[in-house]
């Protein structure tokens, strides 16, 4: 789900700026860019993301700047040393001086590198780097969890409507089984007879069973009803999904959703069996397409 969010604090001893946006993605990315925040606690920044967010690209940027900091940047001297042997090198090959200023100098890529920021003032400000990180994080859950509820109710909208196909085909499954079997039996009646081939009654009632019940839909049926019960359920519940995501446990139901589907329309002869079936599977990419962007 598409999420932004900023939180800006001021300090007497620090400024803290978060902000965080998130694009639809089936898996976990976060990209991150974290000015101020040494190496070591990286890690943490990061773990505080994947707790609050479980799906989605997201796009983390922290700007951390204590009071007490002399300056953002310094220069890398060792980098500046074997720039200046560089040119000192060629000012030599071609017989003249190369004359460059410090801001050239300084413009060069890996010159100016952040300065490192003592821990102790790490130390002292981080809890508030973290309160900042935690607000903006709070504020982007809050904006992915309206879409989310908008999205729930287009998901039911469309399970639903599914559900109501598919009810018409069961009833009308019945009458339907029944006069499949008698179109057989006209069928099988006036193939033996042209053939001049004669058979019992109990063999020709046997046949019948055997090839109508490859027609028989209910079991079919009754497991998309379970999955659909189970479907409305991850839906209103999404906690009782493994690990409180729902988004990829609703794809396996759908998943097992379509595959009955199928069965169901490879089975059937009922030409409104075959539209529902048809309008399902429809409706059923959309409804993977949607669970690939929800937790």
């Amino acid at each position: 789900m598409t999420g932004y969010a900023r939180t800006r604090r001021e300090y007497t001893e620090a400024s803290i700026e978060v902000e965080i946006r998130s694009l639809n993605s089936r898996f976990l990315k976060i990209t991150a860019s974290l000015s101020g925040v040494p190496l070591s606690r990286e890690e943490e920044i990061l773990g505080r993301v994947r707790q609050s967010v479980h799906r989605g690209t997201i796009h983390l940027t922290l700007d951390y700047a204590p009071a007490g900091r002399e300056a953002p940047f310094r220069v890398n001297r060792a980098a500046l040393a074997a720039l200046l042997s560089d040119i000192a090198e060629a000012s030599r090959e071609l017989g003249r001086d190369l004359v460059i200023d410090a801001a050239s100098l300084l413009s060069h890529e890996g010159l100016l590198v952040p300065a490192e920021i003592p821990e102790e003032l790490v130390a002292r400000d981080w809890p508030r780097v973290i309160e900042t990180l935690d607000l903006a994080l709070a504020d982007l859950v809050a904006m992915r969890e309206t879409e989310g509820t908008a999205l729930r109710t287009e998901l039911r909208a469309r399970g639903e409507a599914i559900g109501r196909a598919l009810s018409g085909v069961r009833a009308r499954a019945p009458a339907h089984l029944a006069a499949f079997r008698e179109r057989l039996r006209q069928r099988l009646d006036s193939t033996l007879a042209r053939e001049g081939v004669a058979i019992s009654a109990e063999d020709l009632a046997r046949e019948l069973v055997f090839y109508a019940d490859r027609s028989d839909v209910t079991e079919e049926l009754d497991r998309l009803a379970s999955h659909f019960d189970q479907y409305f359920r991850l839906l209103d519940s999404p906690a009782e999904a493994e690990g409180g995501a729902a988004g990829r446990k609703l794809e396996f139901v759908v998943q097992e959703i379509l595959r009955e589907v199928n069965t169901l329309g490879s089975k059937t002869y009922d030409p409104e069996a075959s539209r529902a079936v048809i309008d399902a599977k429809a409706d059923l990419e959309r409804i993977k397409e949607q669970l690939q962007n929800i937790e």
